[in-house]
């Protein structure tokens, strides 16, 4: 990703990029915890791990404008999603946020 303000490259690992991608195609819908362990990480319905909120809490400090006040990764109903294309989200969120997680549903569909 390019983040224009500040004219800097943000590398995203491959968990990192796997969890956005899964999380845009939900569509603005809320993706629980245990889907996205097993989706992204292929975990079963019984293991407990704090992986995935550390990478939430990686990627946050990458993506978002001020990370202690999510406002494009939230935290929602016992999961998590993408706040794209919501006002409140598009005022916050740097542009190429949105075109990298089209061309990740393109390229890696």
């Amino acid at each position: 990703l390019q983040e224009p303000k500040r004219n800097r490259k943000i590398r995203l690992t491959e968990k990192e990029t796997a969890i956005l991608k899964f999380l845009y195609r939900a569509g603005g819908r809320a993706v629980s915890r245990q889907i996205l362990l097993t989706k992204v990480w292929g975990y079963n319905s019984h293991v407990t791990t704090h992986t995935l909120e550390t990478h939430i809490y990686r990627l946050r400090q990458k993506i978002e404008p001020n990370p202690a006040e999510a406002r494009i990764l939230l935290t929602e109903a016992g999961g998590y999603r993408l706040a794209i294309g919501e006002a409140e989200a598009d005022e916050a969120a740097f542009p190429p946020l949105r075109r990298a997680s089209a061309a990740m549903t393109a390229t890696r569909s």
